[in-house]
Order: structure tokens, then C-alpha cells, then sequence
């Protein structure tokens, strides 16, 4: 993808020694660089704003964050699930496991824009998440086609 030139240069040995804050804002980056992402070896992006629209894509996302080990150094996560992203029951699944362990405090913006098509346990699986951890920079939480229900 167009982002790949980027990131390769991010990761290089021969990027400037100097850089310590990176803000980085990508659209549908590919399944290796949603995995890049995830994990937090780009230690100096400080601000992150990440649409992903694919299952796989989340899922790399949020397993390289999970196998990571310390949760990434940022300051600020964007994230932005749409397609079989925001509605796959292992994709949501993931993110609320990593949302769980603190992998994402510093969730500043949550987007799901299929909200309402997502099936049962995952959609389940994320709302325990939310009642049960802190988000402390959490300021926008859009659940669009949202379809909730009493039991929700």
C-alpha cells in the first residue's frame, strides 16, 4: 500500500536520530502494517488515528498489541473500525481482550460503524469490556447502526 514507503522508513536504523514524536494518521493499512502498528515498535508515534475495515487487519492489530511486551508508548489512539472490522465476533473479541488489559488507555476516539450488524458475543464481549476498565482520555465513543437493545 501507499503507507509502506512510510513505515519503512519509520523502522529504518537510518531514520533521523532525532525523532521522538510522530503523529500518523492511516486509512485501510495492510494486515503486516495494522500489525506494526498494534505492537508498538514505532515507540516514538505519540498519536495514532487508524481506520481499519477488515477482520484481519483488527485482529493483527490487536494480537500485536496483546503480544507485545509493555503496551505501546502513545499518547493518543484514534481507532476506527469499519466493515467486517466493526462486526467480526473474533475482530471484537480481540479488541476487548486488549481493551481489557490496558492495552489501549490511551483510546482517545473508538469509531464502529456497524455497530448493530455485529453478532451477539462479540458485541457482548465489548460492552463488559467498557463497563469494566478505565479509559481515561476517552471522549468520543461512536457506536453507528448501533441497533441496541434492553439487554445490551
Amino acid at each position: 500500500g501507499s503507507a509502506e514507503p512510510l513505515l519503512s522508513a519509520l523502522k529504518s536504523e537510518d531514520r533521523p536520530p532525532l525523532l521522538e514524536t510522530v503523529n500518523l494518521s492511516l486509512f485501510r493499512p495492510s494486515h503486516d502494517q495494522a500489525k506494526l502498528l498494534g505492537g508498538g515498535e514505532l515507540f516514538f508515534i505519540q498519536t495514532l488515528d487508524v481506520h481499519l475495515d477488515e477482520a484481519a487487519s483488527v485482529t493483527a492489530f490487536t494480537s500485536a498489541a496483546m503480544n507485545a511486551s509493555q503496551p505501546p508508548a502513545r499518547q493518543e489512539l484514534f481507532l476506527r473500525l469499519g466493515g467486517t472490522g466493526a462486526s467480526d465476533d473474533r475482530a471484537m473479541k480481540g479488541l476487548a481482550s486488549a481493551l481489557r488489559v490496558g492495552r489501549f488507555g490511551c483510546l482517545r476516539e473508538l469509531t464502529l460503524d456497524s455497530f448493530g450488524t455485529m453478532r451477539e458475543k462479540g458485541k457482548a464481549a465489548l460492552l463488559e469490556a467498557f463497563c469494566n476498565v478505565q479509559l481515561p482520555i476517552l471522549d468520543c465513543l461512536r457506536l453507528e447502526k448501533q441497533g441496541l437493545t434492553d439487554t445490551d
